[in-house]
């Protein structure tokens, strides 16, 4: 038997991820990490994010901020997190071709997605995407500290 679903499902993009793990306590990703730890809100991911994850984590040009907890950071997210099968591709608008799987992600998982940056909403009005971006969520969710 599954456990039951937190109240709301989240699929963060790979910049809230690194934002989260690199950024301060009380910044807005660290709190959208800390709902899921937590189990308030579910995170979703898929291999396909967690391959641009591990990408991301694992550049050289960024490793002031790793300092060498890229895998660390992996594992944590694949034990908190809800790993789902890659969705089929979908017929999502986004303003980066690279984030066209994250809105397919997150409106094949009835989720919202949690990004920094701009993402136009699906092509066809009755599939769209919900997206926040992570100061937003924070502001909107039970986070105790305010955004």
């Amino acid at each position: 038997m599954s456990p039951p679903r937190a109240r709301i499902a989240l699929v963060p993009d790979v910049n809230v991820l690194f934002s989260g793990f690199a950024g301060g306590p009380a910044s807005p990703p660290r709190r959208v990490l800390e709902l899921g730890v937590t189990g308030i809100v579910d995170l979703i991911v898929s291999p396909a994010l967690l391959r641009e994850a591990r990408d991301v984590f694992m550049r050289p040009s960024l490793e002031r901020w790793v300092r060498g907890r890229g895998e660390m950071w992996l594992d944590v997210l694949r034990a908190v997190a809800i790993v789902v099968d890659d969705p089929a591709p979908g017929p999502w608008l986004t303003t980066d071709p690279d984030d066209t799987y994250l809105v397919t992600l997150a409106v094949s998982a009835n989720a919202v997605l949690i990004t920094g940056t701009s993402v136009s909403r699906g092509s066809r009005p009755r599939h769209r995407s919900r997206s926040l971006h992570r100061a937003g969520f924070c502001a909107r969710s039970t986070c105790e500290d305010g955004p």
